[in-house]
């Protein structure tokens, strides 16, 4: 694939994700084995013309098919949410206040949130580090003023949010609350058991509003063929969604504020970032 995505980085980030998979089910090692020709198998075959947000959801379809076993990221999910949970605590935040300072610190929040990953290769999930992190957050690429201002000239008055891991999703609750005090509405959208995404038990347990979330069938939504609702704007979470936006921007005539955190290089150096840098960018396609 001729794009920033394609190389060998990314590869092997995939690579890396699947064997994840297998070192948390409880299954025997030749089992394991076999599992994990199934990843190389497909890695090889489509090493040409490698599509990174395409080839993550597609081995872990595999490897979901071929264990019987549909979440076995339950431990980290667990984990995220109790780390989030602490640190909604620690800062005693009002998701109600309605003032610019406070919308600004719970954009900060959603994507300082993103770094809750052990999937990505060669980024380090120091919940310790995270922790220190959230008391000085600086986001590197910073198109808050911008949203803000589109938010307040009433363009966007439906939202739809693309959530991402378990425990970001606490932060981003935070958010959509204090979008909907603005008169917002929001609308959520969750995978089925993918790698720490959040599901709808998951979207449930963390006190979601089953009645304002949907499972999306196939994803990411930027390269299935979901019918899209008719909203306003798009809040895009975490690297999948982020991957598969840009590989396929021309296709969509909706503006897209995408949130995450450069947890590798190869985000870093296309946005001409540090790594570890904090990321809100909002993309304004002209019609």
């Amino acid at each position: 694939m001729n794009s920033i995505f394609g190389g060998s980085k990314c590869i092997l980030c995939n690579l890396a994700s699947g064997f994840e998979f297998i070192r948390r089910i409880n299954k025997p090692r030749s089992f394991k084995l076999y599992l994990s020709r199934i990843v190389l198998k497909y890695i090889i075959e489509n090493i040409d013309d490698f599509n990174p947000p395409k080839a993550n959801v597609e081995i872990h379809k595999m490897l979901k098919k071929e264990s019987g076993i549909n979440d076995p990221f339950m431990k980290d999910k667990d984990e995220q949410i109790t780390f989030s949970s602490k640190i909604i605590s620690y800062l005693g935040i009002n998701p109600y206040d309605d003032s610019i300072q406070n919308l600004k610190h719970l954009l900060a929040l959603a994507a300082y949130g993103n770094g809750l990953d052990p999937l990505v290769l060669g980024y380090n999930l120091n919940y310790k580090m995270l922790e220190d992190d959230v008391k000085n957050l600086k986001i590197a690429l910073n198109d808050m003023d911008r949203f803000i201002n589109a938010l307040e000239s009433g363009k966007y008055k439906y939202i739809l949010y693309l959530l991402d891991n378990a425990g970001e999703a606490l932060f981003d609750l935070l958010l959509s609350e204090n979008l909907r005090v603005r008169g917002i509405n929001i609308l959520f959208a969750v995978k089925p058991p993918h790698e720490t995404d959040i599901t709808l038990n998951d979207f449930a347990r963390i006190g979601g509003d089953l009645s304002r979330v949907f499972e999306l069938k196939e994803y990411p939504i930027f390269i299935s063929r979901n019918s899209l609702p008719n909203v306003d704007l798009i809040i895009s979470k975490g690297l999948l969604n982020f991957e598969a936006y840009i590989l396929n921007m021309n296709s969509f005539k909706i503006d897209v504020l995408t949130i995450l955190k450069a947890k590798c290089s190869v985000i870093a150096d296309y946005f001409k970032i540090p790594l570890g840098s904090y990321i809100i960018r909002l993309y304004q396609p002209i019609n």
